[in-house]
């Protein structure tokens, strides 16, 4: 499955949420881009696009926008280590501080890309441009790709690309300056022990310097040219063929359970099946139960 935003329209329109300081993030229909303004003084925020669809780091996926910026720097000379620009796959039910603990290296269920700016750290000297992707594991386990010196503040225009390779266990990350390729970027290799990541929306990521001492970022960009890839939904379109049969479309790999319920607040699971990978039905074996009868069907690996 392919899903692109050109952001030509509103995207609050098709899916977009603001969580935490909705004013850090604007649309600008004119080019038709995304202005983002990354303010640590601010409570953790993001630019949220729901997937539809929960993914893991053993399946393949990939991510890709275009960022252009127009300022970066730190936000006050009192905290002069300068935070992350990041942007990435995230769990939605975690936003907005469910990964507080982000900036001190430690987060679940994130899939980002970071750069890091130049800063001058208090007692450890000058510190370069520098790319590091991080991945954030289900419980917590972390993998990151350091030494990747590239400046996308220089007022270029630079293409992202992050590509999880299930396989090989990698997560790689390709960079173009004004459509050049660059050196390769030093992948994300996520050991044996590391188990998974699950997410499930993309995000624009604007982290808090809240409980940092050094810490801050004040930065202004425009991001534009979102492509999002990655495996289709396990379950189809769902239709009532005829009273108490549900049909639809279930992926292999995935076990369907069919719902029912008489009020749509409380549900009972009346039967399940493995998916059969195409056409299937789950059939309510129970006479009538309810006065109004409502189905549903839940997939889980």
């Amino acid at each position: 499955m392919v899903q692109v935003e050109e952001f030509d329209q509103d995207p609050a329109q098709h899916g977009w949420q603001a969580i935490g300081a909705a004013d850090l993030f604007r649309w600008e229909p004119n080019p038709g881009a995304l202005r983002i303004h990354w303010d640590s003084s601010r409570s953790n925020s993001f630019f949220v696009l729901p997937l539809g669809v929960t993914l893991a780091t053993t399946e393949p996926f990939s991510f890709e926008f275009e960022l252009t910026m127009e300022s970066v720097g730190p936000r006050v000379a009192e905290r002069p280590s300068i935070l992350q620009v990041a942007a990435g796959l995230v769990r939605r039910d975690l936003l907005p501080d469910g990964m507080p603990a982000r900036l001190a290296g430690s987060a679940r269920n994130l899939v980002e890309w970071d750069w890091f700016p130049s800063s001058d750290i208090p007692g450890f000297g000058g510190s370069p441009d520098v790319i590091s992707p991080a991945v954030f594991g289900d419980t917590g386990s972390r993998a990151f790709s350091f030494d990747n010196f590239f400046n996308p503040g220089d007022g270029a225009t630079w293409r992202v690309r992050m590509t999880n390779d299930p396989v090989h266990r990698v997560v790689e990350t390709r960079l173009w300056r004004n459509g050049v390729e660059q050196a390769p970027v030093n992948p994300v290799r996520l050991p044996a022990a590391f188990g998974e990541a699950l997410v499930d929306s993309f995000a624009i990521i604007s982290w808090s310097e809240s409980g940092t001492r050094l810490d801050s970022l004040d930065a202004v960009g425009h991001l534009d040219h979102l492509r999002l890839q990655f495996p289709d939904p396990p379950l189809g379109v769902v239709t009532m063929p005829s009273p108490g049969v549900v049909a639809f479309a279930g992926a292999s790999g995935w076990t369907f359970t069919l719902m029912a319920s008489g009020d749509l607040i409380h549900w009972s699971e009346v039967t399940s099946a493995p998916g059969a990978g195409g056409a299937m039905q789950l059939i309510d074996p129970r006479d009538g139960v309810y006065a109004a009868q409502f189905y549903r069907v839940r997939a889980d690996r």
